[in-house]
């Protein structure tokens, strides 16, 4: 008759240490990977979808120079007012594609960024507000200037906002 004592295995204290190594070593790996995933979104999104996808080459994130592009652009101008570093944004850009295309508007679409504006001042809403002549309290938004005035503005919460907006407008003008 055996007893306990002969069917006990003896386990090395060295398998102790490998496995806290091993399970050591997955969740390393694990929150490596997930800092490298943070780190990539935060990338993507520090980028405007519109730029980064070449649907518009038209941009400015000086206030000062929003005047200029007014000026230049009298005729008819789509000025859109929005910021980077915002997930949401990015998403409802990506789903601007196929408004470019039915409506050719990439040559008077212009992208006014306001990230730096937005991150250097508390009350960049005023400031933006006063400087342009509008009464928004959220971004992004769609301004239409026809013969250098304000002739409509909206507030975009998806692609349908902004594709409503360009409906609305005269096609003729477009």
């Amino acid at each position: 008759m055996k007893t306990n004592d002969e069917n006990t295995r003896y386990i090395p204290f060295k398998n102790y240490i490998l496995v806290i190594l091993m399970f050591l070593a997955v969740i390393l790996i694990t929150l490596y990977l997930f800092k490298w995933y943070q780190i990539k979104k935060d990338e993507k999104v520090s980028q405007s979808y519109l730029i980064e996808h070449k649907l518009i080459n038209n941009q400015t994130s000086s206030i000062d120079e929003l005047k200029n592009v007014i000026t230049e652009n009298s005729s008819r101008l789509l000025l859109y007012i929005s910021y980077r570093n915002n997930s949401k944004i990015y998403n409802i850009e990506k789903k601007y594609d196929h408004i470019f295309e039915d409506y050719n508007i990439s040559d008077i679409f212009y992208l006014f960024d306001i990230t730096d504006i937005k991150e250097n001042n508390k009350n960049y809403k005023n400031i933006i507000n006063n400087y342009l002549d509008i009464n928004v309290n959220d971004y992004p938004v769609i301004i239409y200037y026809e013969d250098g005035q304000i002739n409509s503005y909206k507030k975009i919460k998806s692609h349908k906002d902004l594709e409503k907006f360009i409906k609305k407008i005269d096609k003729n003008s477009l």
